[in-house]
């Protein structure tokens, strides 16, 4: 993530959602609705993804949400 070297509320709730990201008690992703941009070691663990396909861009929203929706019907 970008620091934007900003002060005030806003300045902190960006450090409180780093420190949260960086924790890795609990996955954590940024996407724009069809990929995922960032994710922290957690996320990543979670789903059975990679830093390597995350930072090939090869990790696609959609098709993780769907793929999770259907395992979740399914017996």
């Amino acid at each position: 993530m970008r620091a934007t070297g900003s002060s005030g509320p806003i300045a902190e709730n960006e450090r409180r959602f780093r420190l949260l990201f960086d924790a890795n008690v609990v996955g954590v992703t940024i996407s724009d609705g069809e990929r995922v941009l960032e994710a922290n070691d957690a996320w990543l663990e979670l789903t059975g993804h990679t830093r390597a396909e995350l930072d090939g861009g090869e990790l696609s929203w959609r098709a993780i949400m769907i793929s999770t929706a259907i395992m979740a019907i399914l017996p």
